[in-house]
């Protein structure tokens, strides 16, 4: 399991990690060979691949209660944007905005 967290298949935080997006990595089936790492863990009652989120590992097993953190997201320009969403006050400006911007097109059809 050591050399497949080191091989580029992941990114984030320890105990937080995700997929990498990699063509060369796909190419040279990196992924498969995680995926069937994985599978052969979980199967024999294995930890699976305890880099990953918890969340990430809980989607993968299909589990129907599955709660992310902000850890679990990697790429820190995502995350930022997933904070400025999460803000009501930016969500409620957003919202008067296009509020506005639609109600001034109705006015320009009547």
């Amino acid at each position: 399991m050591k050399e497949i967290e080191g091989c580029g298949v992941f990114e984030g935080s320890d105990g937080h990690k995700s997929f990498t997006c990699s063509v060369p990595l796909l190419d040279a089936e990196k992924y498969k060979v995680a995926g069937q790492l994985f599978q052969w863990s979980v199967k024999n009652g294995g930890p699976g691949l305890p880099v990953l989120s918890p969340a990430l590992y809980d989607s993968i097993l299909e589990k129907s209660d599955v709660h992310f953190d902000m850890a679990d997201v990697a790429d820190a320009s995502i995350r930022r944007v997933i904070e400025d969403v999460s803000n009501e006050d930016v969500i409620v400006r957003q919202l008067d905005c296009t509020g506005c911007l639609l109600f001034d097109r109705s006015c320009l059809w009547l």
